[in-house]
Order: C-alpha cells, then structure tokens, then sequence
C-alpha cells in the first residue's frame, strides 16, 4: 500500500473511533450532594491539649460555597485537657466558612461537667471566639434555678453569660429531676 493513503486510512480510523460514544445517563441532580460521609468525626487540639471534638452521624457537603449540613451533631467541648468542660448535642447543623463556624439546630442543648443544661433551638459557635450564642428563645437549669430568656451569649461550659432580653429567673428550693427537665 503507498504511503500516500496512509494518512487519509488513519484520519477516517480517528473520526469513526471519535463518533463512537456510550449513550448518556442520566444528567446529574444540581440538588445532589457532591459528597456525603457517615460517622464523621473532626477534632481540635492546641499546644495545652485538646480543645473540641465534632461527631456526626452524617455530613453532606455541596458546592464549596454552601454550609456543609450534619445531621445527628455532638461537641464535646474539652478544658485544653483531658477534661470535658460541656457537650453539645443536636438533631442537625451545619458548618460553615463565614464568621460563624458552627450552627445547631432542632433539640439544642449544652449540658456542663456540673450538670447545668441550657435548651434552645437554635445556638451558633465561635471556635475562635470560644464563645456559643443564639437570638432565639432558651432556658438554662443551673442547679434549682431556672433561668430564661431570649438570647444568650455564652462560654461553651455555661460559667460566663450574658442575656440579650426578656429575663426571667425562677428560683427552687430543689434541683429538678431528670424527667423534669
């Protein structure tokens, strides 16, 4: 065979072999996840010790841009040790780039190491402010006391606080039980 066909032979090869395609799937959901990850687990630790662990049971991440939602959320919040100052748990959350790194949702609640709860439904945190805070409705069980309002601004083990308004302290002659709460 010349040489001189050759070249057209292996041009036609190429455009026959480019016109062949697997027929297309479905087009992918813009609503999609790009990632989900189940069991996730993030910590923080500085030169003292440990700072916070994040747990979720899922976490669902979408353009780079947006919050990345968990759902089954706990933060242990920890002395710089190995002490837990307070736990976080939540129904779902998410984690996002701005200002505010953390926000839970739905059934929030902080319990400390000496057993002082505060219930909202709604409640940011600040890791680098140490500091959690919500502008919703909430209530803070410091022993007999109850204390509510909307509004708080507060460290994660409760020892430090402020109320934005509408403050209301109930004082008890005994602690509430479990059930009570």
């Amino acid at each position: 065979m010349p040489s001189r066909w050759i070249a057209p032979i292996l041009g036609l090869l190429l455009v026959a072999c480019g016109r062949e395609s697997t027929p297309p799937g479905p087009a992918p959901d813009p609503e999609a996840p790009r990632q989900v990850l189940q069991n996730v687990e993030m910590r923080q630790t500085s030169q003292r010790g440990s700072e916070w662990v994040l747990k979720a049971r899922e976490a669902r991440s979408y353009r780079e841009d947006e919050p990345t939602r968990l759902e089954g959320l706990t933060v242990l919040f920890y002395d710089g040790g190995p002490n837990v100052r307070s736990t976080l748990t939540s129904r779902r959350g998410e984690i996002r780039n701005g200002p505010t790194s953390l926000v839970a949702e739905d059934s929030v609640v902080v319990i400390t190491g000496e057993g002082e709860r505060l219930e909202t439904e709604h409640l940011e945190w600040d890791p680098d402010a140490g500091q959690v805070q919500t502008t919703y409705p909430f209530t803070l069980y410091r022993g007999a006391d109850v204390v509510t309002g909307v509004g708080i601004h507060a460290d994660p083990d409760l020892s430090h606080y402020t109320v934005n308004r509408e403050l209301r302290v109930e004082i008890r002659d005994e602690v509430p039980k479990e059930d009570e709460f």
